[in-house]
């Protein structure tokens, strides 16, 4: 598989898009070394013709959307353009313009979509939330970034505006709205970034995901992450994970109702799918069977959900090569050792950019080779 090629095995519903490969050393890209002049050419092209018409000031709809809130937010709007600006002063000012300009035209794109799917032209809470705006400009950034094949880390986009991951994947989705759509080249990259996002960036000891985790959700976060597939009523929708973050459910068909936090829950869901896909994988090639696979995954989503401070600082491949291991001595299966485990590892599609922890884990399982 190509370095920008989608993983098809991934895509495992509509509304959760995943794709195979994260970005070398989180950065997006060095792409000069991997991209003809006619990607970049498609790219740009595509890029020129989104904006062709889009001013560098909010469009009459937005305009329309920010009167219709009992605070017109255009001043806090402003202000973070403005601030965007100052923190890429080392920016060409034609780049700046052309962020800003892709940040009100994904903004109006999103607004759009929302009054068609919901009806009515009221965001108040929606315009006012400074977490959805940041989000918008760093994909506004990146996306600006991926374009023009600049030398930007998209973790040093996130920490200039002072936005953790987590945050971000909440909005990162929001960007595949635009039209025309955005190129193949741009959407792997976008999805370069979630995945790498899902596999350990949010789960570093300082994220806000963790305090969102909190004890009363646990068992039935838990529960719902074993259900299969997605939910219908799961929307990844602004207005859904924005605005109303908490919703009351039912638990176990009864009476008894429970809130939860549904960008928690959205969240969870993705990185127990991409798990999923990779502990099955990771199994077939140990020649375990299907009850030894769920029991990993019932192990693995038992831990992101009840004893997340085992995953604190650590990639998702780290747990379920733990999770792994540990069944398969509890069953006593023969012939899965923790080195073997390492190595079946390494013939997965996305091992080989995961040298920050693969070599740690090496000496590890050298280790156990010997005591085992």
């Amino acid at each position: 598989m190509n370095s920008y090629d989608f993983d098809d095995r991934l895509f495992f519903t509509d509304q959760l898009r995943l794709v195979s490969s994260e970005l070398s050393d989180r950065t997006i890209p060095a792409m000069q070394k991997t991209h003809t002049d006619n990607n970049t050419t498609s790219v740009l092209h595509w890029l020129r013709q989104l904006l062709s018409e889009q001013k560098l000031e909010p469009s009459q709809i937005l305009e329309h959307h920010f009167r219709s809130c009992s605070i017109n937010p255009i001043d806090e709007i402003r202000n973070r353009t403005n601030k965007v600006s100052f923190l890429l002063a080392d920016w060409d000012a034609d780049l700046i313009s052309t962020a800003i300009k892709l940040y009100y035209n994904l903004l109006e794109t999103i607004l759009v979509a929302e009054v068609k799917r919901l009806g009515h032209t009221n965001f108040n809470t929606l315009l006012h939330h400074d977490k959805f705006h940041l989000g918008l400009l760093a994909c506004a950034i990146i996306i600006v970034v991926i374009c023009y094949q600049m030398d930007m880390s998209f973790s040093v986009v996130l920490r200039k505006l002072d936005l953790a991951p987590f945050d971000f994947c909440k909005t990162l989705c929001n960007a595949f709205l635009l039209r025309p759509s955005p190129p193949r080249l741009v959407t792997a990259h976008l999805c370069k970034i979630e995945e790498s996002i899902l596999e350990s960036l949010s789960w570093e000891v300082d994220s806000p995901l963790f305090s969102h985790i909190d004890e009363s959700q646990q068992t039935i976060l838990a529960d719902r992450l074993k259900e299969s597939g997605t939910p219908k009523k799961l929307s990844q929708s602004p207005c859904s994970i924005f605005c109303t973050p908490q919703k009351v459910i039912n638990v176990d068909e009864t009476v008894n109702k429970r809130m939860i936090n549904l960008s928690v829950e959205l969240f969870l869901r993705k990185v127990s799918l991409l798990a999923s896909h990779r502990i099955r994988t990771l199994c077939q090639d140990l020649k375990l069977n299907e009850i030894t696979a769920k029991q990993v995954e019932y192990a693995f989503i038992y831990i992101i959900t009840q004893k997340s401070d085992l995953i604190k600082n650590r990639h998702i491949d780290q747990i379920i090569m733990c999770i792994i291991y540990a069944i398969a001595r509890v069953n006593d299966i023969q012939g899965v050792s923790f080195k073997s485990i390492t190595e079946k590892y390494l013939n997965q599609p996305h091992a080989s950019r995961q040298r920050h922890f693969l070599w740690n884990f090496w000496i590890l399982s050298s280790l156990k080779a010997k005591r085992e």
